[in-house]
């Protein structure tokens, strides 16, 4: 149906569509992750990600994060992954840094748009997206959501159902993870 409407013009007000369609075009251009790497880039890189999970029959996202060159990991666990936790997450992850955070890198999500797209502005972060269907452009950040889930979810006497004590025992796993295990990748 949709592919006749357009076809022949058949939209119920046509200068509405037109208003529509005017706005979608005029928006702003994405900045895509592979364009910021060409350009050399020499900062402060931080991947961003969101871990969906059903826990007993309750949905749990964790959101992660991971910097380009030393491979410091952050995460923590909300209950729903809006932009406003999206935003929490990231005024977390400022106090973490130390407020050293350049370029955020995400993937299209919804989480990633809204209020944390406008606290990026208002921090003077450069917000980069990853390429649609493109994994390859986040490697490090998918491999730790790997980690995270085989050895802190599936090994935590905590699990998700109280997120105070989940957060908790996952700020000891991260602890462990950053100051103490040994990276492949380093």
């Amino acid at each position: 149906i949709e592919r006749v409407i357009r076809k022949h013009k058949l939209y119920p007000d046509k200068l509405e569509h037109k208003r529509r369609y005017e706005r979608k075009t005029k928006s702003e251009s994405k900045t895509r992750i592979n364009d910021l790497l060409k350009t050399g880039y020499e900062g402060t890189l931080w991947h961003t990600d969101a871990i969906v999970i059903w826990w007993y029959g309750e949905r749990r996202i964790i959101f992660t994060a991971l910097e380009d060159k030393t491979k410091v990991a952050y995460a923590r666990v909300y209950t729903t992954n809006s932009s406003r936790k999206a935003k929490d997450f990231i005024k977390r992850l400022i106090y973490l840094s130390d407020g050293d955070i350049k370029v955020i890198h995400s993937d299209n999500g919804s989480e990633f748009a809204g209020e944390f797209k406008k606290e990026c502005r208002e921090l003077k972060i450069q917000q980069v997206y990853s390429r649609v269907r493109q994994p390859k452009d986040n490697p490090s950040l998918e491999r730790f959501n790997r980690t995270i889930q085989e050895e802190w979810l599936e090994l935590s006497e905590i699990g998700l159902d109280d997120l105070k004590e989940a957060n908790l025992d996952l700020t000891s796993w991260l602890i462990e993870y950053n100051n103490h295990r040994p990276h492949q990748a380093l």
